[in-house]
């Protein structure tokens, strides 16, 4: 199922080799692009140098409230990436239903939700975007 807060085990062609990434759906734009945060291992430097870049970055420790993690991370809300439109989604996981792998607890759902609102760093059409789709607690 699509929606906003799932997370996804999915190929991302933009990268440099293209890899597979944990994913959140963040929201479908009205063009039917699907539009992701990132989850990653580690903090670049970056990240962890910049201080509007750090609120951006939410943990997202291995404690079983998300079962799709298999070690702590890193849940990037600095920007999107895209690639899918929905209905290239909704084929990859009726072809492959296991990409769809888990959802946001409601504690992160919430943390999300308000960083969003608060972003310097997201643009406002992308911040009215998530908060309309982005699901409360």
């Amino acid at each position: 199922m699509i929606a906003s807060g799932n997370a996804y085990h999915l190929l991302v062609r933009a990268f440099n080799p293209p890899k597979h990434k944990l994913l959140i759906l963040a929201y479908i734009a009205k063009d039917g692009r699907a539009r992701f945060f990132v989850i990653n291992s580690e903090r670049t430097e970056l990240q962890k140098s910049r201080e509007e870049l750090r609120k951006h970055v939410l943990a997202l420790p291995d404690d079983k409230t998300h079962e799709f993690l298999s070690h702590d991370s890193w849940l990037d809300c600095s920007e999107l990436i895209g690639g899918w439109t929905a209905a290239e989604l909704e084929d990859q996981i009726g072809s492959e239903p296991e990409c769809c792998i888990g959802r946001l607890s409601p504690k992160m759902l919430t943390a999300v939700r308000e960083l969003v609102s608060v972003s310097r760093l997201l643009s406002d059409r992308d911040k009215t975007s998530i908060l309309q789709q982005w699901p409360d607690a």
